[in-house]
């Protein structure tokens, strides 16, 4: 999908993938066509079982002292699959660029995947971009410790999965969509 911004406007999206066996498949193209144009961009996916994620996302900051903001965060679990291209692209005439994007990714088994590419693409100066991405695994220590507290093990589990969700889901402005999208984490969990 393709969604281009003129001047001073605005775009907030919150994206939730669950992928069980059917692969989950999403290209986003975000254009800051106009002066002070605004975007966030969040994305859940969960997988488990066989399921695949894809998410492609390329932000192209066309005119001056725009701003954009992604948070990219997923969940995989036994055989799964994910796959997250984000490409931020900034032209010698977008001075005063402000660009971020951040890509955290759980996985809750030996077996699941998940492909990570976060790229900048800068051809001016005076612009603040940063990216970065981080894979790992449930805390141990955190574990451990809400097991001391009489936590089961799987209960505890959940509680940091939720936990690590909520970042995105807590994006969901309406609060009847957000409660609708935690029941369905937790359920997915």
């Amino acid at each position: 999908m393709e969604i281009e911004l003129e001047s001073g406007a605005e775009l907030d999206l919150v994206r939730v993938n669950l992928a069980d066996t059917k692969p989950c498949k999403e290209n986003w193209r975000i254009i800051l066509a106009g002066e002070r144009a605004y975007c966030s961009l969040s994305f859940l996916d969960l997988a488990k079982n066989s399921g695949e994620v894809s998410s492609i996302v390329d932000v192209i900051h066309q005119a001056p002292n725009c701003k954009s903001v992604q948070l990219h965060k997923g969940i995989y679990a036994d055989k799964s699959r994910g796959v997250m291209k984000s490409n931020i692209q900034v032209p010698k005439d977008a001075i005063g660029t402000d660009a971020s994007q951040l890509h955290r990714s759980l996985l809750l088994s030996s077996q699941a995947r998940i492909q990570a590419e976060p790229h900048l693409q800068i051809d001016t100066d005076e612009v603040q971009c940063k990216h970065g991405a981080s894979i790992g695994h449930l805390d141990e220590q955190a574990l451990f410790y809400l097991k001391t507290r009489g936590l089961s093990e799987d209960l505890a589990r959940k509680m940091l999965i939720q936990a690590f969700s909520s970042e995105v889901l807590e994006k969901i402005s309406e609060q009847s969509e957000q409660d609708k999208w935690k029941e369905q984490v937790f359920a997915w969990i």
